[in-house]
């Protein structure tokens, strides 16, 4: 029950970050009253909070931070192999990219959320 003294379905899971960890999620369904329980319609609705949460790739639910992506990429990717792969000069330059035009305007936002059409126009702004 909530402070406004409304009872509500709350689905919760448990998801895999980037880093190894689990973190809490979930979701707010809605309220008892419009979702009354054993109800074709609330099971209904859970199969598909089940079916999003453990599709391949991100989805509405699962997806994760640009900031996550970024610290993966530079970890795994960009210095994973210091001997082989990218020159230090392009390692170094991705580098900056990501610190001075990436990470500081789109660290915080999930990459569902993120539209081509807002970086460009984010691009034609600067």
């Amino acid at each position: 029950m909530r402070n406004d003294g409304i009872e509500r379905w709350v689905f919760r899971w448990r998801e895999r970050a980037a880093d190894g960890s689990l973190r809490p999620r979930k979701k707010i369904i809605g309220t008892v009253h419009e979702w009354p329980q054993n109800s074709k319609k609330l099971h209904d609705k859970l199969a598909g909070l089940r079916l999003l949460i453990n599709a391949d790739g991100p989805t509405a639910l699962t997806s994760i931070t640009m900031a996550a992506l970024v610290e993966h990429y530079k970890v795994h990717e960009l210095w994973g192999n210091s001997d082989e792969g990218k020159a230090h000069s392009t390692r170094s330059r991705l580098k900056c990219y990501l610190d001075k035009w990436i990470l500081p305007h789109w660290s915080k936002y999930d990459l569902t959320g993120i539209k081509t059409v807002a970086i460009e126009q984010m691009a034609q702004d600067t």
